[in-house]
């Protein structure tokens, strides 16, 4: 069985990989995400959450139709997962831009771009140490509750360190409405059998993009 750290790595390849600049265009065939909190902290930097569900994909994947490209870079299909293996799928969800008005001629911005990714779907529960998600590794997030995402990138010390924040060189954020544009491109499925306690990759570049623009009210982080 591989070590979580050796499938954190290969999760953080994976992001590299099949992250892409392209524009989402909007949720399709189940997958979903959205932002639904910001918090602004005294230096004016911001940080945002949401939710995500790539229930679309797990569809795909029992019906036998998901292809992924394997080693060779061919196209291939996944095999249907058996009763003893687990689905997990992950996404560069944190990937988005921030705006707020910040008078009547300047606009403060800031892009994030993720570079490890978390689960979209999920029925087998890790808790890597330090990861954002290791705080809800207890809830399953398999289609019926949505998974959630937040700032982050590969090697943030989540749990030490608190939330990450982004910082704009236009100016500080502050608290009230931001126009928040998130995306993302591409999955990860990872397959674990509980009859041998292994785990098998997929890389998935032609999942739908799946995209959201949302006005969120950030509040003060304490």
């Amino acid at each position: 069985m591989r070590t979580r750290r050796r499938i954190l790595a290969t999760m953080a390849a994976a992001a590299l990989a099949l992250l892409a600049a392209a524009p989402a265009t909007g949720a399709t065939g189940g997958d979903w995400i959205t932002a639904d909190r910001a918090l602004v902290n005294r230096l004016g930097g911001v940080t945002v959450s949401g939710q995500v569900s790539c229930a679309g994909t797990y569809a795909q994947l029992m019906d036998g139709q998901l292809q992924y490209l394997d080693e060779n870079e061919q196209w291939a299909t996944i095999p249907t997962p058996t009763e003893t293996q687990l689905v997990d799928i992950f996404v560069n969800a944190d990937n988005y831009t921030v705006s707020q008005p910040a008078g009547r001629r300047l606009m403060i911005q800031v892009e994030h771009g993720s570079s490890r990714m978390t689960p979209c779907f999920a029925q087998y529960q890790f808790d890597p140490n330090g990861t954002p998600w290791s705080e809800i590794s207890n809830v399953q997030c398999d289609g019926v509750t949505p998974c959630r995402w937040e700032t982050d990138r590969y090697a943030y010390d989540r749990l030490a360190l608190g939330p990450l924040f982004d910082y704009s060189p236009d100016g500080k954020f502050r608290t009230g409405n931001l126009t928040v544009d998130v995306s993302a491109y591409g999955s990860m499925v990872a397959v674990y059998d509980t009859a041998t306690q292994t785990w098998e990759y997929y890389g998935v570049p032609q999942t739908p993009d799946i995209y959201t623009q949302q006005i969120v009210k950030a509040t003060t982080y304490r």
